[in-house]
């Protein structure tokens, strides 16, 4: 997605016509003009909604199960945003249901949300991995809410439903796993 117009517009998946790297990250952009723009300032495209709220939705499984943030109130929320045709996002998979496995009876789960919507190849995913957390369709309004421009994302909500942090495809594993063990440690 590109950093510009999907933060901005909402944009869905674009070729990559660009790329820029910004404190050791690097983004993708759908054109020059794009990168151009994101580079004359970047932290503007970057999103911190720490301390926030985290939007509300109800998104359904793959076989038709609504499921709402509210629902997992009391508890800290790990959100995966993620898709088949995206390698880490997919190699991710078997690390976070060890997570959920894991932190579950401390009040911790992690919620799968997906921009796929052949089940099938979700299903063959999440089956390999063992996954037993919901797997939710994302829809654009949950996609845009969360300003999701990259994947994977993960956005970890506490007890509170208030955002604690956001996390890319290269967030350092143990940084996250610290703050996940604060966060369930919060009563």
């Amino acid at each position: 997605m590109c950093a510009v117009c999907g933060p901005r517009e909402g944009a869905g998946f674009e070729p990559v016509k660009a790329t820029a790297t910004y404190k050791g990250k690097q983004y993708f952009f759908c054109s020059v003009e794009c990168k151009v723009e994101f580079l004359k300032d970047p932290d503007a495209f970057l999103i911190t909604d720490e301390g926030k709220p985290a939007p509300d939705f109800r998104l359904k499984t793959f076989d038709g199960r609504a499921v709402s943030l509210d629902d997992y109130r009391g508890k800290v929320v790990l959100l995966d945003f993620w898709a088949t045709f995206c390698p880490p996002c997919v190699a991710a998979l078997p690390e976070l249901q060890a997570l959920h496995a894991k932190h579950g009876a401390r009040g911790f789960s992690v919620v799968g949300v997906t921009v796929d919507d052949r089940a099938a190849l979700v299903q063959k995913a999440t089956g390999r991995a063992k996954v037993t957390y919901p797997i939710l369709q994302a829809t654009p309004e949950v996609w845009n809410a969360y300003k999701v421009n990259a994947l994977p994302a993960l956005i970890l909500v506490g007890r509170d439903g208030r955002i604690i942090k956001r996390y890319g495809g290269e967030a350092d594993k143990q940084a996250m796993l610290a703050e996940i063990e604060r966060a369930i440690s919060t009563p």
